[in-house]
């Protein structure tokens, strides 16, 4: 969003990020897409100032900011996840 509200769409061509078509559309609408980016912000804060981290598998908790007080390390996440019956894709926890 920031690229197309600065006039740097060129960029976004040359990387293969859009094709000329979505650009120009973008380009066309820039007050949309800066409410749309104004509105993105607003939730994510929003979300981010409930404390809550919540990881859920199937339904069932696996890890809970609001319950433990605190985020949770590689470590204590992998762990969490095996506790839930996932199993880790390499026999080693190398982070």
């Amino acid at each position: 969003a920031g690229l197309l509200l600065t006039g740097s769409e060129r960029h976004l061509v040359s990387l293969g990020v859009l094709d000329e078509e979505r650009v120009a559309l973008l380009t066309k609408n820039k007050s949309t897409l800066l409410m749309l980016a104004y509105l993105m912000t607003t939730l994510t804060a929003n979300m981010l100032s409930t404390g809550a981290f919540e990881i859920y598998v199937d339904g069932m908790p696996v890890w809970s900011k609001l319950e433990t007080g605190r985020l949770p390390s590689l470590d204590a996440l992998a762990a969490s996840f095996e506790n839930a019956g996932l199993v880790p894709l390499t026999a080693t926890r190398e982070f």
